[in-house]
């Protein structure tokens, strides 16, 4: 019975042995067949994923070659028609009704467009756009601004002149607008970091450094480029601080309307009466006047901490000084509320405005005494 028992164990575990193997060897199939599957599926994702590489470089190359055509293409020619527009070139189709540029706001609309189609201001900052790529931008711009323009700068580089052709105009217009920079640069240029830049800046940095081989600073290409055109840059300089404070009267007086002849006689003292406090501007009004004026005094700062005098045309200075706006009895009273502190604010600024413009007059008229009239000091009647 013993035997009987043990020989049924030992069948029982020969076949469940061969259960087992049975067992092991279907599951090896089950993992051959899966690891098939696998392969194969990586087979296909692998060559999936080359296709998408393909297609993702593909898909860049055209990114960068849109980029390129509203670069060199349709910026270009945006910025071309504006600066034709500017200096009445041939692309200004003389029956136009913007053909002719008539008053400030018509060149300082057309300088803005100069301005807001310039190349920099395309700079994406992301991975295949450094700041090697915006320097070239800035490089480019500055190339085609200057190299368009230095045709209509007179030799002698005359800032003081009594009627001002439309080529003074013209660059006094751009000299405004060096600063101006689209909403989406500037939220481009926080977004990676990178210090608040437009092309003033740039052009301040360039004249600074320009007794050095190379300025300090993140463009060097377009230092190198400005400097180029040094006494044009100094020259647009020069115009923009005397032509912010005559856009400012644009904005506040009716000295865009009048003729050559009609601001000749507000030189004279024939100028409307204006007094800021019995006027509607709003606050929002007087602060970005305010801000022009501070951006005048704060180039002409910036030309003499270069060494370079700033320069004024009498005619503007004159206007300004003649332009009274009721400044002095703001001065002498305040007031308390936020309206009457925003016109404090600005009878402030343009009291500085006209004190430098004044006080430059009168030494540019000492130096026109000195060199053009002969020295009488020592003429007596002696010889009579």
């Amino acid at each position: 019975m013993q035997l009987t028992l043990a020989i049924l164990i030992v069948l029982l575990a020969g076949c469940s042995v061969q259960k087992t193997s049975e067992d092991i060897r279907d599951t090896s199939k089950e993992i051959r067949d899966t690891s098939k599957e696998i392969r194969d599926t990586s087979k296909e994702i692998s060559e999936n994923s080359r296709d998408i590489r393909s297609r993702s470089e593909h898909l860049a190359n055209r990114t960068d070659d849109v980029e390129y055509e509203l670069l060199d293409g349709t910026s270009f020619q945006i910025f071309n028609q504006m600066i034709e527009l500017l200096f009445g070139g041939p692309a200004a189709n003389p029956r136009s009704p913007d053909a002719h540029l008539n008053s400030e706001p018509d060149y300082l609309f057309a300088a803005g467009g100069v301005m807001q189609s310039a190349s920099f201001q395309y700079w994406k900052g992301d991975y295949r756009s450094d700041l090697n790529a915006l320097d070239e931008a800035f490089r480019h711009t500055a190339e085609i601004l200057f190299d368009r323009s230095v045709k209509h700068v007179p030799r002698d580089f005359a800032v003081d002149i009594w009627r001002p052709n439309r080529s003074y105009l013209a660059i006094g217009s751009m000299g405004v607008m060096l600063d101006k920079v689209t909403p989406h640069f500037e939220a481009t240029l926080r977004e990676h970091k990178v210090d608040p830049v437009n092309m003033y800046e740039i052009v301040l940095t360039a004249l600074r450094g320009r007794d050095q081989e190379t300025p300090p600073g993140p463009y060097p290409r377009s230092y190198e480029q400005i400097l180029l055109f040094r006494q044009e840059a100094i020259y647009m300089l020069q115009l923009r601080h005397n032509f912010l404070p005559m856009v400012l009267l644009g904005r506040i007086t009716d000295l865009q309307d009048r003729s050559t002849a009609q601001r000749l006689l507000m030189f004279l003292g024939v100028v409307p009466k204006i007094n800021l406090r019995a006027s509607d501007f709003t606050i929002v009004e007087l602060e970005k006047f305010t801000r022009s004026l501070k951006k005048v005094t704060a180039t002409r700062q910036a030309l003499r901490e270069m060494g370079i005098t700033p320069l004024y045309n009498a005619i503007y200075a004159g206007i300004l000084h003649n332009m009274d706006l009721g400044r002095s009895e703001l001065l002498a009273a305040p007031g308390d509320s936020p309206l009457e502190r925003a016109r404090y604010d600005f009878a402030e600024a343009y009291r500085a405005v006209v004190g430098e413009s004044d006080a430059g007059v009168a030494v540019q008229r000492q130096h026109f005494y000195q060199r053009w009239l002969p020295d009488l000091s020592g003429f007596t009647t002696g010889g009579l």
